[in-house]
């Protein structure tokens, strides 16, 4: 988290936000976790059995193509077809 600034994080935490950390599952980001009193969010990644971020939205890409690949419900276009020409 070298972009970080130190006083970022307190003054949102004095500010009354609850701050969640998204960062990888490994030494350096429970270590900053614990550093930074913030929530952790490594339940997502457990979850969805990934090590980082990074591989959760390579994950979910790869549900997305799939999903859009489906093919069309050929019944039900047709029926909604020839209803939108009925009711023209």
């Amino acid at each position: 988290m070298a972009g970080l600034k130190p006083n970022s994080l307190k003054t949102l935490s004095d500010k009354g936000l609850q701050l969640f950390a998204c960062v990888d599952n490994d030494e350096a980001g429970r270590e900053f976790i614990i550093g930074n009193n913030l929530t952790q969010c490594s339940h997502i990644l457990k979850e969805f059995g990934v090590k980082d971020f990074n591989d959760l939205l390579i994950k979910i890409g790869k549900l997305k193509q799939k999903t859009e690949k489906r093919p069309l419900n050929r019944k039900h276009s047709r029926h909604c077809f020839f209803k939108s020409e009925r009711t023209a």
